[in-house]
């Protein structure tokens, strides 16, 4: 369990607002905010993530379902083994896909190529590349391992730096501050500019892979990677709110979807809106 503790003050009163969060199978902590409230603040129904008035606005409504019949796929890494690309899209009918290519400074996954090759082969029109981030440790150094890795991305292709972790050399025991937030923002826009260089594309083709969970505490919120599309993880029956972008672009909504082609249940995802406006975005 993971527990936060914030103090605020406003006009009459001393309140304390503690958090309550528990850890989900995707790592990091999710779930519910309970807050506990002495002193006067009447009328507040607020979590607040930071050192704020007691009688600030209220979280913004959750995004919209995406619509009914949008483009759905998989993210998929050497874990699922050997896949049926083939299959996923005909009989699975992927509208994208989406396959882990690095992690941190050195690895790179033994089915990246296999997996590219086979997305592409079997006609699936969107595909995309991702790299694990390890922060602290070079952005650019890791943008020029995953820019060596992919080579080069053409018309239907796109990239995605997942950052969900960081270490303790960063941050001890998530004692997390404005300053160490402010440091995974910016690890993450030198990691985007770069990889933007080395490949010659824009920032519609660099998405965002995290947890509302993650990007809210640890990298605060930040809106520094807004001009890029958010791919936001959330196994609930809505996509969850993330800070610092006005609305989420994928939702990975499972980690056990059954899908022909694969042997297992694999991460699925769901495209806020439809496959021409996905193929339009893409490029």
């Amino acid at each position: 369990m993971c527990t936060t503790g914030h103090t605020c003050t406003a006009p009459g009163a001393n309140v304390t607002l503690t958090r309550e969060m528990f850890v989900n199978d995707v790592g990091g902590c999710a779930g519910t905010c309970r807050k506990f409230v002495s002193g006067k603040c009447p009328g507040s129904s607020t979590c607040l993530d930071a050192m704020e008035p007691c009688s600030g606005p209220p979280p913004p409504p959750p995004p919209p379902p995406p619509p009914a019949g949008g483009p759905e796929g998989p993210d998929v890494s050497s874990y699922q083994g050997a896949i049926d690309w083939p299959k996923v899209r005909s009989e699975g009918n992927a509208g994208f896909a989406m396959a882990k290519a690095t992690e941190g400074l050195t690895y790179t996954d033994s089915t990246f190529v296999t997996n590219w090759k086979g997305m592409k082969a079997a006609g699936i029109p969107i595909r995309g590349a991702y790299h694990f981030a390890h922060v602290p440790e070079s952005a650019t150094a890791q943008a020029d391992h995953f820019t060596k890795a992919v080579g080069k991305i053409g018309t239907g292709e796109f990239v995605t730096l997942d950052i969900e972790v960081t270490t303790t050399r960063l941050v001890a025991a998530g004692n997390w501050t404005e300053t160490t937030q402010a440091a995974v923002a910016t690890w993450c826009v030198d990691w985007a500019e770069r990889v933007m260089i080395n490949l010659g594309i824009g920032p519609n083709k660099v998405m965002v892979y995290t947890g509302a969970y993650f990007w809210n505490d640890n990298a605060g919120g930040s809106s520094a990677m807004a001009v890029h599309p958010l791919w936001v993880a959330g196994y609930t029956s809505s996509p969850p709110t993330t800070k610092g972008w006005g609305s989420w672009t994928f939702w990975q909504f499972t980690d056990k979807h059954t899908c022909p082609g694969f042997k297992a249940p694999v991460d699925y995802s769901k495209y806020h809106g439809t496959q021409s406006q996905l193929e339009a975005l893409v490029g």
